[in-house]
């Protein structure tokens, strides 16, 4: 499920930089951590950008980029629980109901699926579906959108040679959708895990998965909702997975630096 219907931006200036360790030290350089890897991706959103908007008509190239996020976010929002749907029918479940904002063509689409509506509030949500009581499955179809998002490295590296706008969107459009699905898709991803491998130990678990974490968090919360603390440390814990996964995951999406600087200096001498 896609959560937000606005589009989650960065900017971040200035260059990246390599750490390369205590070079005098005995121990020789030292490899960057994954928190200094996800920071020197972070960083080099903002060089790409720069890269982006370079050159003459810099009004015009920041018009063409907003248009672009725009457009492809409108695209993506449909083809996002498409590929929910798909992920769902292509493991043997069974799609019942999927929902679509009328902002993203749900009123069209419900006119010609019967499997659609636009009463939702969310931007789209594969509300009723079956998966044969497979949670092999439901991992499956609840993550399969993503496996589009490292296609956002070719685009971010065509972005950085400069004066691909659109490129840059697109890339964008991919890296973000991660971000903006933790406490959607990513917690209901790590809720499938969390509780499955707490089923032996604890009862109803399966009442913890959710691809609404704050919704569900109200529902707990209220009162003569029966919560125990093991209840909360399972979904705490299943929402640092969900988060963790989908930083490493949009992290891999950019380029690391020391990888599109050569990219450009290639494009560069030629």
């Amino acid at each position: 499920m896609l959560w937000f219907s606005g589009v989650p931006g960065w900017r971040c200036a200035g260059p990246a930089r390599c750490g390369a360790g205590d070079a005098g030290g005995t121990m020789g350089p030292v490899r960057r951590m994954p928190v200094r890897r996800m920071i020197d991706a972070w960083r080099r959103i903002g060089d790409l950008l720069d890269a982006t908007l370079a050159g003459p008509h810099p009004a015009r190239r920041y018009l063409v980029l907003a248009l672009a996020v725009a457009i492809m976010w409108w695209l993506y929002v449909p083809l996002h629980e498409l590929a929910h749907a798909g992920g769902c029918v292509s493991c043997g479940g069974e799609v019942r109901r999927m929902t679509l904002a009328p902002a993203y063509g749900g009123s069209i689409a419900a006119r010609h699926f019967a499997w659609i509506d636009d009463d939702t509030p969310y931007a789209g949500q594969l509300a009723d579906f079956t998966t044969g009581n497979s949670d092999l499955c439901y991992l499956w179809l609840v993550l399969a959108p993503y496996l589009a998002t490292p296609l956002a490295r070719p685009l971010f590296r065509r972005a950085g040679r400069g004066g691909a706008p659109i490129a840059f969107a697109a890339g964008a459009i991919l890296a973000s959708a991660p971000l903006v699905s933790i406490p959607g898709d990513f917690y209901e991803a790590a809720s499938i895990v969390v509780t499955r491998v707490a089923a032996s130990a604890l009862p109803n678990v399966d009442a913890l998965r959710s691809d609404d974490l704050p919704a569900l968090v109200t529902r707990l919360a209220s009162p003569g909702a029966g919560t125990t603390p093991a209840d909360w440390a399972l979904v705490a814990g299943a929402a640092l997975l969900g988060a963790l996964a989908a930083l490493a995951l949009t992290t891999f999406a950019i380029p690391a630096p020391d990888v599109a600087h050569r990219e450009n200096e290639s494009a560069g001498h030629r």
